[in-house]
This record gives C-alpha cells, structure tokens and sequence, in this order.
C-alpha cells in the first residue's frame, strides 16, 4: 500500500491497517524447540493468519514447568513467562494467566520426545533387547510409573487449561531421524501412554505420525530438518502438514 502526503489520506491507511489486524485470525504457538518449525507451516499455508510464538525456554526442569495448582496459571520459569507477555502483545492479549487467553494456543508440549523418557532407554529397556542383553529389562507396569511420574504435572496442565474452557491443541512431536537403539519404538510407547490420557484432560491432539514415519516409527525423509547436523527436527513440509490439521479441528 503506498501513502500519499496528504494528511487525511495518512489518517485512513493507518485506521484500515489497524482494522484489518484486529480482523485477523490469531493463533499462538507455544512449546518447545519444534515449535518452529509449526509456527513457519501455518505462516506458509495460511500467511494472512496473524501467527505468533515460539519455543518457551522452558529449562532442564521440563516435567515440573507447567505445575499450577490455583489461578494464575503460569509457568514456573519466569523467563518463559516474560516471553509469553511478549507474544500476548503483539496479538493484542494483554493478559496475565494463561486461562484467560481467548485466542486459539497450540501447544508443542507432549513431553514425547524430552528429557525423561530418553534417560529411561539409557539402561532400560520395556522389552529384552537380544542385542543389548546387559540393559535391564523392565515390566510395563514400572514403564507406566515412570511415564506417570514424568507427566503428571504437564497433564495437569492441559486439565486445568480444558477445565477452564480454553480446549488446547497438542501436537505430537516428530519422530526420531534414525532407530539407533530403537528409538522409534520407543518413542511410540511414549505416543501410546500419553495421546490417551491427554485427550482424557480435554485437549485436542494433532498426532501425524502415521504419515511422516515408517515401519520402525523413524521420520520419513522428506519431512526431516533441511538444516546440516540436526537429527532432531522436522521441516515445513511436516508443520504444513500439522497447521492443516491444527486448522480442521479448530473449524479455521
């Protein structure tokens, strides 16, 4: 839009801008590092959506962040809540408690791909490994202790969230670039305990495994990061793919 110098012609282009953003769909993205790449595929596939977020510095004490037991609901660390305030304002939520965030959030947070599962398949296994027979093999019901204990403060989290009527969206991280040590069957084990008992809090989850990996659960190659050494991210293409499903149960 080019501006003349003439002052009421000034006056009107700055009023419509300032309509039309208010007439933009929002959306906010928030999460760890892969949100990203969710926040760059819903820019390309809706680039007139006001999107805003990014990964949450969230610190070393992942599974305890998002414990709140009374309003307001908060994250533990304040950088990451100094960063949320940011993101609120450029969308015109200035808010301080996150149940009061009317906007749509997606949430990059399952926890699948973080620090407590990985440590647990450093000398454990769920099933014995014929080729690893020194690590120790451990029943389901010690598998289920550990995840309960690594998720019970983010599923109260999302229960909070769904209680107070702001339904989040989760997104299932993407799966491993490669199954060294099995990673990719247990990252599904991982899928499988948390999917259903995130829905049971009231969430929505996006979940798009089934069409980004193969046989062994690994990310299929087209959808894994176009950056040189990082074997832990996707590419646009996949958070395309989940912006599309972001939109669908979002009615966007």
């Amino acid at each position: 839009m080019k501006y003349c110098l003439i002052a009421n012609n000034v006056t009107h282009s700055a009023s419509t801008k300032t309509s039309d953003r208010k007439m933009r769909q929002k959306i906010l993205f928030l999460g760890d590092s892969h949100t990203d790449v969710l926040i760059r595929g819903m820019r390309k596939l809706h680039p007139e959506f006001q999107t805003e977020g990014y990964g949450l510095p969230l610190g070393s004490e992942y599974p305890i962040t998002f414990h709140s037991a009374e309003k307001p609901l908060v994250f533990t660390h304040d950088a990451a809540n100094q960063q949320l305030k940011a993101f609120l304002a450029s969308l015109d939520a200035e808010v301080d408690d996150l149940l009061d965030i009317e906007i749509p959030v997606v949430y990059s947070m399952s926890g699948v791909t973080q620090t407590s599962p990985r440590k647990l398949w450093v000398q454990h296994r769920p099933y014995r490994d014929k080729d690893r027979p020194f690590l120790q093999h451990i029943s389901q019901a010690y598998l289920k202790e550990a995840f309960d204990a690594f998720y019970q403060h983010l599923l109260h989290f999302f229960e909070l969230l769904a209680s107070a009527g702001r339904t989040p969206v989760v997104v299932i991280a993407p799966g491993p670039h490669h199954n060294f040590r099995k990673f990719g069957h247990m990252q599904r084990l991982t899928r499988e305990y948390v999917i259903p008992r995130l829905e049971a809090t009231g969430a929505k989850v996006v979940d798009i495994s089934a069409a980004t990996t193969d046989e062994h659960g690994v990310l299929l190659a087209e959808f894994r990061s176009d950056a040189p050494e990082d074997y832990v991210h996707a590419n646009v293409r996949w958070g395309e793919l989940v912006a599309k499903e972001v939109c669908t149960l979002l009615a966007l």
